[in-house]
């Protein structure tokens, strides 16, 4: 992954409770060689700008696509990356996205769509400013717009956005119904939200935030034996985690713990366990 740089900038105070992150991913020059990455559920919506050359034909439904919308995942996506990269996409916090986008969360679940299907209004000035703005530019545009957008007087429901919090602090280790409780609602109710907000069911999202720290432990320590990881994880055991992980990845926590030390990874680098 030497030929390929991934960053990930934080996003002003503003912005922060809603977005993760606006990262970058450019490669020096044209790349040797096609590499694989492998991107995993996260609980997180997506909007991508591609003002590079796009993946290897057939890779996705987005490899035409300039400014696309992903929406939550519950499948892992394999994409071929090949040429000369250039990406800039900015990271929603599960449930953050509704209040910039313009389609209802659950449309777009496991879906790539165009951009001007998800913001709506003025979609194609954005994409044209980011595609033709210098690379050491784009993060300030797309930041400005997201300002504009959520000025706009869009916000997200107050039981997603406390509920979204306890399942980030819990990392996903909370019942749906206590979660409903202390979000000060009914669990019928929160599902309708979550489903509508953040594109996944309450349970579906906790179970990718306990994904997303194995995900993390895995990387961070590879050692680690399986019992201690399940049991860290807040899994029944070592077979439910590698059930659960499987499902999740499309390959088993070993298989991918290989896989990473092999060719790395470019989705996200937040510390495992924080």
């Amino acid at each position: 992954m030497s030929d390929l740089h991934y960053r990930e900038h934080a996003p002003p105070p503003e912005l922060a409770g809603r977005v993760e992150c606006v990262w970058t991913l450019r490669s020096r020059g044209r790349l040797p060689a096609a590499v694989l990455n492998r991107v995993l559920p996260d609980g997180c919506a997506d909007v991508i700008f591609a003002p590079g050359e796009p993946p290897l034909p057939g890779t996705g439904p987005h490899h035409r696509l300039r400014g696309y919308a992903v929406g939550a995942m519950l499948r892992p996506s394999s994409v071929w990356i090949a040429g000369e990269v250039d990406l800039l996409g900015v990271r929603f916090r599960p449930g953050g996205a509704a209040a910039f986008l313009a389609v209802p969360l659950g449309e777009i679940t496991d879906a790539v769509v165009p951009l001007a299907d998800a913001w709506g209004r003025d979609a194609a000035e954005l994409e044209a400013r980011v595609l033709e703005a210098p690379a050491a530019e784009r993060v300030r545009l797309v930041e400005a717009a997201l300002r504009r957008r959520l000025g706009a007087g869009r916000t997200p429901h107050p039981a997603v956005e406390r509920a979204s919090a306890l399942i980030a602090r819990s990392h996903g280790s909370i019942a749906v119904e206590a979660l409903a409780a202390q979000a000060g609602t009914g669990r019928r109710q929160l599902e309708r939200l979550f489903a509508e907000q953040v594109g996944l069911t309450p349970k579906a999202a906790a179970r990718v935030a306990r994904f997303r720290r194995l995900c993390g432990l895995l990387r961070a320590r590879p050692e680690a034996g399986w019992s201690r990881l399940a049991l860290e994880c807040g899994y029944h055991d070592q077979a439910h985690m590698i059930r659960e992980f499987r499902g999740f990845a499309g390959v088993t926590p070993g298989a991918y713990r290989r896989e990473h030390a092999r060719v790395a990874s470019v989705q996200y680098t937040e510390a495992a366990g924080a």
